[in-house]
């Protein structure tokens, strides 16, 4: 079999609130409550980084969505659909998600007087659903649209928690050493390449590829 280099390419989700959304898109039920336990660093309150990455992301669905032109009766029919569906768990008021797209698609002034708690929870449940209504499956996709929410809030200042790669992953990139000391320094800040036989170890890691190489036959010594 032959090894496999990896290398940065298309985007992926680097935060909590980046990986739950993901799962929320990608209709992962078990894994969506599972992730939900790692918002706000996993303790009870709250904080404006991650609510920063659910905007950034809903405002960009809604622009995929309905286009950068306004159409007042498409925004009203699809949020009257969104309230239809959800029968009340979460209660969506027709009005309030009518603003929040208004807002998302111009109108700086239309979601006035919204509480945090209710906008990140109808930012988070308009966006799936718009992701689903488009009918974007594919994980690439939905990658890219939270990649870029991410990057935005980034942008603006804020500093959403960023998910943990686990130990035994953050060992083969050199981020914890072989006695648990500083490692050595990850290979995309070196520029050289990373080979393994099992592209398993590497599943997930953010912005990184497999790319199936063959390596020269090493002559008998």
């Amino acid at each position: 079999m032959p090894y496999q280099s990896w290398s940065v390419s298309r985007p992926r989700p680097r935060t909590n609130v980046g990986l739950w959304l993901q799962a929320v898109f990608l209709r992962q039920h078990a894994r969506r409550d599972e992730l939900r336990d790692t918002l706000n660093r996993g303790v009870d309150g709250w904080n404006y980084d991650e609510p920063a990455v659910v905007q950034a992301v809903f405002e960009t669905v809604m622009r995929r969505l309905f286009g950068r032109d306004r159409d007042d009766q498409a925004i009203a029919e699809f949020a009257g659909k969104v309230r239809a569906v959800m029968d009340g768990e979460p209660e969506v008021d027709q009005g309030t998600a009518e603003a929040l797209i208004q807002t998302a698609l111009g109108d700086p002034g239309a979601d006035a007087g919204i509480n945090p708690g209710q906008r990140y929870v109808l930012q988070a449940l308009l966006a799936g659903c718009g992701v689903f209504i488009m009918g974007i499956t594919d994980e690439a996709t939905v990658n890219e649209i939270i990649a870029e929410g991410e990057r935005v809030a980034f942008e603006q200042g804020w500093k959403p928690p960023l998910a943990r790669v686990p130990a035994a992953r953050r060992r083969l990139f050199g981020r914890v050493g072989p006695q648990g000391g500083q490692g050595w320094p990850p290979p995309w800040r070196t520029g050289l390449p990373v080979y393994t036989r099992n592209a398993a170890d590497f599943d997930r890691i953010d912005g990184l590829r497999v790319v199936p190489v063959t390596l020269p036959q090493q002559a008998p010594g």
